[in-house]
């Protein structure tokens, strides 16, 4: 039966589109004032997002970092226990065994400066 509860809301793919705009507008304007560092990395575990905050923390700025192994800023003693547990990610992800990933994760990083 057309237009019952049970069938999804269709919207016209105008107002598609600006909804989808107005979100990555929020989403942006979240990413590039948040007081946190937040950096997104792909599948090989390269940098593909750097906030201003992730660059005061880290003092790498986006253009050195975006392209870049997460592991630059990563400390030496570290690197073993984060590949083993990206490893282990991707094996989760891989079975739609995906735990809860709505927490922040916070971790000891390496400075530009050493």
């Amino acid at each position: 039966m057309a237009g019952s509860e049970d069938e999804p809301r269709q919207l016209p793919f105008g107002r598609l589109t600006e909804a989808l705009a107005s979100i990555e507008t929020q989403y942006r304007t979240l990413v590039e004032t948040a007081s946190d560092a937040i950096i997104t990395i792909d599948a090989e575990l390269r940098v593909i997002s750097w906030n201003p905050a992730a660059g005061r923390m880290f003092g790498h700025s986006p253009q050195e970092m975006i392209g870049q192994p997460m592991l630059m800023i990563m400390p030496k003693r570290f690197r073993k226990g984060f590949l083993a547990a990206m490893a282990s990610l991707g094996t989760m992800l891989a079975s739609s065994n995906v735990p809860s990933l709505d927490r922040p994760w916070a971790g000891t990083g390496l400075r530009k400066d050493g």
